[in-house]
């Protein structure tokens, strides 16, 4: 499964903050082209809340991604809101400043409100791939290890500042370390397949969160 179409919520602030070097779009495909990945996701933008939950509606919509500052509304009930209408769509919480991360509930909290991620935008686009890929690796880890025999990295860390950092970084990482294992005369099917086969990194923000992701992927890990 992939990430295909992203609902970005966000006032025209945030979306100027996050497109200073260029449209999401462009960001995107760039950091997709230097990993030689294929298919980035197309986004979708709009700062009206009831236009958003109009288009989650939307079959097609694989991910939410809503700025920590939305006229008139708490991001967190608005994510609540989403999951009445799509119980399994993912909904992710980005903040530009380090302050506005106190006020937001703590993690088991934020996810039975409908909150699926929280991530401090560190102007690094990189970090909106990691976005992707963490929910790829998420919709992916369980069939893949399954059937594939997968390895798992399990990152655990409660500071939001801090996986916003460690995951871009990771993630990078393990792509270049996959792709430099790549053999040179593979085809293009079968290095595309190789990538898709990569170590999955999973992500837990408590102590239970990550027993539990132990226990499931011990054998993987």
């Amino acid at each position: 499964d992939r990430i295909r179409e992203i609902l970005l919520v966000s006032s025209l602030y945030d979306a100027f903050i996050l497109e200073e070097d260029g449209s999401l779009v462009d960001q995107i495909w760039e950091q997709y082209v230097e990993r030689r990945l294929t298919l980035p996701p197309s986004i979708q933008r709009v700062s009206n809340i009831s236009e958003a939950l109009e288009r989650v509606k939307d079959p097609h919509i694989d991910l939410v991604l809503t700025m920590s500052r939305l006229p008139g509304l708490d991001p967190v009930f608005f994510a609540s809101d989403v999951k009445k209408i799509r119980p399994g769509l993912p909904v992710v919480i980005m903040a530009t400043d380090p302050a506005e991360l106190a006020f937001l509930p703590d993690p088991m909290e934020r996810r039975r409100l409908g909150v699926d991620k929280v991530f401090l935008w560190n102007n690094d686009a990189q970090i909106l791939l990691a976005i992707i890929k963490h929910f790829e690796d998420v919709l992916n880890v369980e069939h893949d290890t399954r059937t594939g025999n997968v390895r798992v990295i399990l990152l655990v860390e409660d500071s939001i500042p801090r996986f916003s950092t460690f995951l871009p970084t990771m993630y990078t990482e393990l792509m270049n370390l996959t792709r430099n294992l790549i053999d040179q005369g593979l085809n293009d099917l079968h290095k595309q397949l190789r990538m898709r086969s990569r170590a999955k990194l999973v992500h837990a923000e408590t102590f239970e969160d990550a027993m539990n992701l132990y226990e499931r992927f011990k054998p993987y890990l």
